[in-house]
């Protein structure tokens, strides 16, 4: 994905694990290289390819996502753990 430097709001701000990067109007792509509960391989073996705009990307797999909430412990990705069991119990049908 090609992104104008002049859709660029705030320098890239980055933390031990997370950089992110706000566009405008309304983006902000966070690129992590750790997180809870799963290891890169684990991530990288269930991730789904898909592609955003002509360019090929992987996404996280959905188990490694639920995982990866889990072990957070904060109350909103467990909301978002719950929901993701009611998107899969939805397309299981």
């Amino acid at each position: 994905m090609r992104v104008p430097v002049a859709s660029i709001r705030e320098p890239c701000r980055r933390t031990s694990s997370i950089s992110s990067l706000v566009l405008r109007p309304l983006y902000r792509i966070d690129l992590l290289n750790a997180i809870d509960g799963v290891s890169f391989a684990e991530v990288w073996a269930g991730a789904t390819g898909t592609t955003v705009e002509g360019q090929k990307i992987r996404v996280i797999g959905l188990d490694e996502l639920r995982k990866n909430k889990t072990a957070t412990g904060r109350r909103k990705d467990a909301e978002d753990v719950r929901k993701l069991g009611a998107l899969s119990a939805r397309k299981n049908r």
